[in-house]
């Protein structure tokens, strides 16, 4: 049996990497794929705690599991919220924990312009709950109205109105008993819509990149005379084993163009590993053995990026 953990953002296979280096967890549609190629058709039990985020990499995994040859077992084990209650009803069963609450409700975006943008926006808006509609009805069978109506409110569902409603098929650890849910709590549930999830699930993308791009090229690129200065010689590195390619921040792709600038020339680092200086080294070291000055360098560059991205 193989296992898919969907923790944290949803986030797309170019965007992932960035939430990572900040310290929050993310999972893209990659990460998905790999562990699905790997299982080989055999059973794959996938565990979601998650408030949502980027909802076209969700219809991505939703559609990887769904496409899966083998038993897909979803299960809530926190929250599925958002993008994240997508990829539940991928599951054949889907299952939730007694303490686990599922949330649905209407996209988002940010928009600007004048009022051709804002119906622009508003058209692709009513598009992409259209699609999403497609999972939940496919999985529950209720009429398009009223999920509509459900992801106006929105909708926060506990386990047992989840199972009512048919979002879900089995209550953990429940038995063969029901557990009961009081109507006054139920309808107060529906009208109750997180803020903070909405922000952390929808803000964190661009938020997120901004932060690396400043800190990346501004903080770490002091050879450079701007951030689209630094682009132009910046390294393009692997950063995981699905061989998906980014223009990434680690050590070597800041070494590499600072060192590019220098008087003496260097070598330019691709491959993502370390690898040695062939060149003679200079008859500059001190009487004592020490570094040579373009060692000392390098040493003072990689302690500062380590310092930096602590």
């Amino acid at each position: 049996m193989a296992e898919i953990d969907i923790r944290g953002v949803i986030a797309s296979n170019d965007d992932a990497w960035i939430y990572r280096w900040f310290g929050y967890e993310a999972t893209s549609p990659a990460d998905v794929t790999r562990v699905l190629q790997e299982a080989g058709g055999e059973e794959v039990v996938v565990r979601i705690n998650s408030y949502g985020g980027d909802v076209w990499s969700a219809s991505e995994i939703y559609t990887s599991l769904r496409a899966y040859t083998g038993p897909i077992i979803t299960v809530v084990t926190g929250l599925a919220a958002s993008a994240a209650s997508v990829i539940l009803m991928a599951g054949k069963p889907v299952r939730a924990s007694p303490t686990a609450e599922i949330m649905i409700h209407n996209p988002s975006m940010q928009a600007e312009g004048d009022y051709r943008e804002m119906e622009r926006a508003r058209k692709e808006l009513i598009n992409t709950r259209n699609a999403i509609l497609n999972a939940y009805e496919l999985k529950t069978g209720l009429t398009r109205s009223t999920l509509r109506q459900m992801m106006d409110r929105p909708a926060w569902m506990t386990a047992q109105t989840a199972k009512r409603r048919g979002f879900i098929d089995e209550v953990l650890f429940a038995g063969d008993g029901d557990l009961e849910v009081e109507e006054s709590e139920d309808a107060e549930a529906e009208g109750y819509e997180s803020s903070s999830a909405r922000a952390a699930a929808l803000q964190i993308p661009s938020a997120a990149i901004l932060r690396a791009e400043k800190r990346v090229w501004d903080e770490l690129s002091p050879c450079a005379a701007s951030i689209a200065e630094a682009r132009r010689h910046r390294t393009c590195v692997r950063i995981d084993d699905t061989g998906s390619a980014k223009w990434h921040s680690i050590e070597n792709a800041i070494i590499s163009p600072l060192m590019q600038g220098m008087s003496d020339g260097a070598l330019i680092e691709t491959s993502g590993m370390p690898i040695e200086d062939k060149r003679p080294e200079k008859e500059t070291k001190t009487e004592t053995g020490g570094e040579t000055p373009d060692q000392e360098e390098k040493r003072l560059l990689r302690e500062r990026i380590r310092t930096l991205g602590a």
